[in-house]
């Protein structure tokens, strides 16, 4: 079932959108609030599918929420619905992850976009990528190598970082992980993950190549690549264990 978040401060507005779900032949749980302080709140403990804001609110607007959303998470699809095209800035313009639709919208037209938005959520994430690194260089120069190849990347840059966001996004595919690394090594972090539908695969960099893992099952690492690597090794890596 996917989670939908709505924040919009007109009631009709929220009976519309919960016509516009019952009528797609999917499953889908509705968080709405027309209070967009309290939508942030949720949006930081709960996973969600798709958000669907406005931009006129009280107390924060639509332009603020999502700027917050985007500081906690790059890769959530949003929709803004709004009648003021006009406000509409380059921030949002550019997010490729954020869509725009003008009020008033047909019921059909609203049902068919997001549909649409469901599936591309869908297809991103099976590309999104969680890179543990210690190493600040090191985890800069392979995410945007990853990025312009059309991957959606979590960054953390320690194991404690790591796990936390392992349980922010529920949908990670695919995990690379340095090996040496203070409060405990790429091993014992890729045994420690605990994900719902059982641990992506794990990719483990570094120079040590014997190591024992205690509980492959549930590392469930894939390959070990040694340091210094290339980005085509990666690439290779990853089409081979992903």
């Amino acid at each position: 079932m996917k989670k939908i978040l709505i924040a919009d401060d007109s009631e009709e507005m929220i009976d519309y959108y919960k016509e516009c779900f019952a009528g797609i032949d999917a499953e889908f749980q509705l968080k709405t609030f027309k209070d967009p302080t309290q939508a942030l709140e949720c949006f930081k403990k709960e996973v969600f599918s798709l958000i669907i804001t406005d931009i006129m609110m009280p107390g924060m607007n639509g332009f603020e929420l999502l700027k917050k959303i985007r500081e906690l998470d790059s890769f959530t699809t949003v929709l803004v619905v709004t009648g003021y095209l006009n406000a509409i800035d380059d921030a949002i313009i550019l997010d490729p992850h954020t869509f725009v639709s003008e009020k008033p919208v047909a019921m059909a037209e609203l049902r068919s976009l997001i549909s649409s938005l469901i599936t591309i959520d869908k297809i991103s994430n099976r590309r999104r990528v969680l890179i543990v690194d210690d190493s600040r260089a090191a985890l800069f120069v392979l995410s945007n190598a990853l990025k312009k190849h059309g991957f959606d990347v979590i960054e953390a840059n320690c194991p404690s970082d790591a796990l936390e966001k392992a349980q922010r996004f529920s949908e990670i595919n695919l995990i690379i992980t340095d090996y040496e690394m203070p409060e405990m090594n790429g091993v014992e972090l890729a045994e420690s993950f605990l994900f719902e539908r059982g641990n992506p695969p794990v990719i483990v960099l570094s120079a040590k190549l014997n190591v024992k893992v205690k509980d492959p099952k549930k590392a469930n690492i894939k390959a070990w690549v040694p340091k210094p690597y290339k980005i085509e090794v990666i690439l290779d890596t990853i089409a081979k264990v992903a």
